[in-house]
């Protein structure tokens, strides 16, 4: 069964009914939250944000231009100090430990995947939200970026105390986010497997696909193009930003550990060649022994390891 979480009011609301939800990406209005589905694709195209029927061209929703906004993966310092930003508080990203690598060669990231399994619960269940994802953004600070992710707790997509999977497409602070129409159920022990595909290049832009082996998926067409590849954990308190209440709030197995990966650049899938990646690591937090290691920057066959300490 789909649950849905506490909703939060905006302090300075778009609208009277609008309320806050969580994505992969921060807090956001939930009338910015659109989940797409299948056969239905995101669209750049001249710079506007649309969502269109792939196999029509119909187009069934246009949402305005294309943000060019920084994205802040964290506002909130390991002493508790709090940076200056436009937004209140629980607008924070709760980016706690990742690594990303940039492609500043001129061909493009035709593949990135990775493996991983599902981890143990948390044994604290806190209404906290955890969001584990390799990605691929648009640049270091964004604005946008495509993310098959792990989730566990509630988030605009669903979900409650449980692991489950789903693919999301996510826009700047307080910008659209959408959510693939599926939110798979996953067990502990599960093994996952992610890819991003780019599917076409032109002069329109970028055509990517996210997806898990035998679960959901979605397509973006011309967008910019993606440069930035990550992994990371992501967390959040029932009714605050970062970091997570405590550290039995994590996952009870520790690390998490994302093997396998394959990072091509080239043309296609299918005329491309193995990137020489350089993991570069950031940790928000370290109350709970968070961090990013051991890292093998091997391509294929290379992994990323993010550590913390749930106390189980």
């Amino acid at each position: 069964m789909i649950r849905t979480e506490h909703p939060h009011k905006l302090p300075h609301p778009i609208n009277d009914d609008d309320e806050l939800v969580l994505t992969p990406g921060g807090w956001r209005p939930r009338s910015k939250v659109h989940r797409i589905k299948r056969g239905h694709h995101i669209s750049g195209r001249e710079g506007r944000l649309r969502v269109i029927d792939t196999q029509s061209g119909t187009l069934i929703e246009d949402f305005g231009k294309v943000s060019n906004v920084a994205r802040s993966k964290n506002r909130l310092l390991p002493d508790g100090a709090r940076l200056s930003g436009p937004l209140p508080d629980p607008l924070d990203e709760g980016w706690i430990a990742y690594t990303g690598w940039t492609n500043n060669g001129p061909r493009p990231v035709v593949v990135f995947s990775a493996r991983w399994t599902v981890p143990e619960e948390p044994v604290a269940k806190e209404g906290q939200r955890i969001f584990l994802f390799p990605g691929l953004q648009t640049t270091g600070t964004g604005p946008y970026i495509l993310q098959p992710v792990l989730q566990w707790g509630p988030s605009a997509a669903g979900g409650g105390k449980y692991w489950a999977i789903g693919c999301w497409y996510v826009g700047p602070d307080m910008q659209d986010a959408f959510p693939s129409e599926e939110l798979q159920p996953v067990d502990v022990g599960q093994p996952l497997t992610a890819t991003i595909t780019l599917q076409s290049q032109g002069a329109t832009g970028f055509a990517y696909e996210c997806s898990f082996d035998g679960g959901p998926s979605i397509t973006t067409k011309d967008v910019d193009q993606l440069t930035w590849a990550c992994f990371a954990l992501e967390g959040y308190g029932a009714e605050e930003s970062t970091p997570l209440p405590n550290c039995q709030a994590y996952p009870a197995s520790s690390p998490v550990t994302f093997s396998g990966i394959e990072l091509k650049i080239g043309q296609t899938a299918t005329n491309c060649e193995d990137a020489t990646l350089e993991w570069t690591s950031t940790c928000s937090f370290t109350n709970c022994s968070q961090g990013v290691g051991p890292v093998d920057n091997s391509c294929p066959g290379g992994s990323v390891a993010i550590q913390f300490q749930s106390n189980a």
